[in-house]
């Protein structure tokens, strides 16, 4: 039987005296420190890095420990964070900004993958934060004077493909495959009322 390498018992050594002691202490504090980023403060990206690629060396080419002791858990922070902006910024803004709000929050969000989150986290993390995003679309689209009709009809006669209208389009979109029968009724009529190209309605659910 052959012996363990130097680098497999640093590694055990490692798990054992020191990642099992410190793991839930720098989960928890990593989590704070990026809901304070989400929240306009600064901090130190470089420190994140270094403790993140620690979850990912010390599987020693395998994930599991990235994903089962830090992503799952930024990640069930992260949707309760977005849910509750969300919850917050359907009173607070018009259709529009609403979706400037989900634009700029996607955009942050592929910002931090990029500078300390795993590469591998990414589809997850946009995926949650939309999701998020998305739940309070029927209210947005029935919201009396929001800016949804003037949104989409200034996108349609400037000729853009914007990332704005992109976001706008995935928010009628899931709103739509999400609603029930007698919602959807309401929305279509809703959206009809504000000359939504037929696409989507299409793209979501047949109707006749």
């Amino acid at each position: 039987m052959s012996l363990p390498s130097l680098n497999e018992v640093a590694l055990t050594c490692f798990h054992d005296l020191v990642y099992q002691e410190l793991r839930d202490k720098s989960i928890n504090a990593v989590i704070v420190l990026i809901e304070k980023e989400r929240d306009g403060e600064q901090i130190d990206r470089a420190l994140l890095k270094n403790i993140l690629d620690i979850f990912v060396g010390i599987g020693n080419g395998k994930m599991e420990y990235y994903v089962n002791d830090f992503e799952d858990p930024i990640l069930r922070d992260t949707a309760a964070y977005y849910s509750r902006k969300a919850s917050s910024w359907i009173d607070k803004y018009s259709y529009s900004n609403y979706l400037l709000k989900a634009e700029e929050c996607l955009k942050k969000e592929k910002d931090r993958v990029s500078h300390y989150l795993h590469v591998s986290s990414e589809t997850k993390l946009l995926e949650i934060v939309k999701n998020e995003l998305l739940v309070y679309t029927n209210q947005l689209l029935k919201k009396e004077h929001s800016g949804s009709r003037a949104l989409l009809i200034d996108d349609k006669h400037s000729g853009r493909s914007s990332s704005l209208l992109q976001v706008s389009s995935l928010l009628i979109v899931e709103s739509l495959a999400r609603a029930s029968a007698t919602e959807f009724a309401s929305l279509k009529q809703c959206l009809i009322s504000i000359r939504l190209p037929c696409i989507f309605l299409r793209s979501s659910r047949q109707f006749s």
